[in-house]
């Protein structure tokens, strides 16, 4: 990927700008022809961009930054953001908790993680899942970090026994006792 001299962006595809037009501001390119992020729901978010930019001129971009993938295999791992080894160690904290620690892994015999980078300052940066519903635990840490809420803030949130989302009660929890 890389910006040339027009400020659009070029990944081995048509050339896009943020919101998504190529060099004739009214054509756009969407999806695998651009060359961007190849996910089938990564096209969905891209033609939700130029459609609105095309018919109701709305400046939305679209950024696969934090771009969320899973691979569905057994175990299922998903992710999104930086991984520790893009970040500096001073920058940022990565919170962890073993499926061993979750009561509805254990009752499922399931292993696994959840992992969550954040800032000093607690905004989520990233995270990755591994084991059983992965895809489904990463949807609602994404969801944490597209409306900028703050892990700790999800220690509050009751939820229901057994389920794999206490597992992110517990590190929200965490994410305060280690501020």
């Amino acid at each position: 990927m890389a910006a040339n001299v027009f400020g659009t962006v070029v990944y081995r595809g048509i050339a896009v700008d943020k919101r998504l037009r190529t060099t004739q501001k009214h054509i756009y390119a969407v999806g695998d022809c651009n060359g961007g992020v190849q996910f089938t729901h990564a096209a969905s978010e891209q033609a939700i961009t130029a459609v609105l930019g095309a018919l109701f001129n709305l400046p939305k971009k679209f950024s696969a930054e934090a771009m969320p993938w899973a691979t569905f295999t057994t175990p299922e791992i998903a992710h999104f953001g930086p991984v520790k080894s893009d970040l500096h160690p001073e920058s940022f904290r990565a919170l962890r908790i073993d499926f061993k620690d979750i009561d509805k892994a254990v009752t499922e015999h399931e292993s696994g993680f959840i992992e969550v980078l954040t800032t000093l300052e607690g905004k989520i940066t990233g995270a990755t899942v591994l084991g059983t519903g992965a895809a489904e635990i990463l949807g609602q840490i994404k969801l944490l970090h597209d409306f900028n809420i703050p892990l700790q803030d999800v220690a509050g949130v009751v939820q229901a026994y057994p389920t794999y989302s206490l597992g992110l009660k517990q590190l929200g929890a965490n994410a305060i006792y280690e501020r």
